[in-house]
């Protein structure tokens, strides 16, 4: 499995400090186990920001699905769709300015943007090359034409951007380093977590890890970790809980298994 970058798509929401909607109650202090790190991220003046849509009142959703329509050739995009990182994966697009005018026939680009034009000219022989294979600043200006060229063709969908070269923001970023360790221990149920007494009538499922090792980089590449747990069920008069199976999982698998409950017989 090779690296990936970080990004803004979390695998978890925490509502009154758990997973929400996670098959078993997940607390929120093991978002480091679940690589959700709140970080420093630096973007290029091109890329699109959470806050621009909020303080523009504009809507994400709106904006993808309007340039979803048109039908344009995106080719597979390997991020969640109806999302920001959606929306800066297709700025890195070579072919997305040709495009977007083509179908736009019926707006002068020329009266419109004329740094939308000079962008155009400018990289045109970039344009003829892979994107991964351009340099920093040549990419950057293929970002900044697409992001101008959406701008112009959706006015009302798109905000506008900012003018500055470079921006520091801090937010929350999910990677793919889980790191659930031995002792960890889950119920279903958030009740699960209160004193024993009344607990004990409310669990259904409980899993504990008794072996692990983290997911890590090795020789630039990831390789993940495993975990091996035992899944607990109460007994019919729910006076303790019984060891009823035990597993093996990468992390990925285990954090899924926490996510949906689902495991393989």
């Amino acid at each position: 499995m090779e690296t990936t970058e970080r990004h803004s798509n979390l695998i978890a929401n925490f509502i009154n400090g758990y997973a929400d909607g996670w098959y078993m109650a997940v607390k929120e202090c093991y978002r480091n186990e679940l690589d959700i790190k709140y970080i420093e991220r630096k973007k290029g003046h091109s890329d699109f920001f959470e806050y621009e849509f909020k303080s523009q009142e504009k809507d994400v959703q709106k904006l993808c699905e309007a340039i979803k329509r048109e039908g344009y050739k995106l080719g597979i995009i390997d991020t969640s769709e109806n999302t920001v990182d959606w929306l800066n994966s297709i700025l890195q697009l070579i072919h997305l300015y040709e495009e977007v005018i083509t179908k736009k026939r019926d707006i002068d680009i020329k009266k419109e943007k004329k740094e939308i034009q000079k962008l155009g000219e400018q990289t045109g022989e970039s344009r003829k090359r892979p994107f991964k294979d351009l340099k920093d600043d040549e990419q950057e200006d293929i970002k900044r034409l697409n992001r101008l060229t959406i701008e112009w063709a959706y006015p009302k969908e798109a905000p506008k951007s900012s003018k500055t070269s470079k921006k520091s923001v801090f937010e929350w970023t999910q990677g793919q380093y889980f790191s659930f360790a031995e002792g960890h221990l889950f119920y279903d149920t958030p009740k699960g977590y209160e004193k024993w007494e009344k607990a004990l009538r409310t669990i259904k499922t409980c899993c504990k890890i008794v072996s692990a090792t983290p997911t890590e980089l090795k020789n630039k590449k990831l390789v993940e970790g495993r975990v091996k747990f035992i899944i607990y069920k109460p007994d019919e008069k729910f006076t303790f809980l019984k060891a009823v199976k035990d597993y093996k999982l990468s992390q990925t698998e285990f954090v899924n298994f926490l996510k949906t409950g689902v495991l393989d017989k």
